[in-house]
């Protein structure tokens, strides 16, 4: 066989061993249940407690400034590449 073909079958079957070894693992696990005190909350709600969290939130205020900036700056640089293949090309 060559060598290339059985690395492949190695890796895959490995990752196969483990994903059975995973699937067996959740299997036997029990998780404890707890029930809460409080009493369930509506989706719309919930929703609206985290958009207030959000904007009250100045660590989540400065995340979303560098995500921005960041973004920013990536989609300059993937907008600058077709003229880098121009010129190499």
């Amino acid at each position: 066989m060559d060598i290339a073909l059985m690395s492949q079958l190695r890796n895959r079957s490995s990752n196969a061993l483990s994903f059975i070894g995973l699937i067996i693992f959740l299997h036997r696990w029990h998780s404890s249940t707890r029930l809460g005190q409080l009493p369930p909350e509506h989706v719309i709600v919930a929703m609206r407690a985290a958009l207030r969290y959000v904007r009250h939130s100045q660590q989540l205020h400065s995340l979303f400034i560098r995500d921005l900036a960041f973004s920013i700056c990536a989609s300059a640089l993937m907008a600058l590449l077709p003229v880098l293949t121009r010129q190499e090309l």
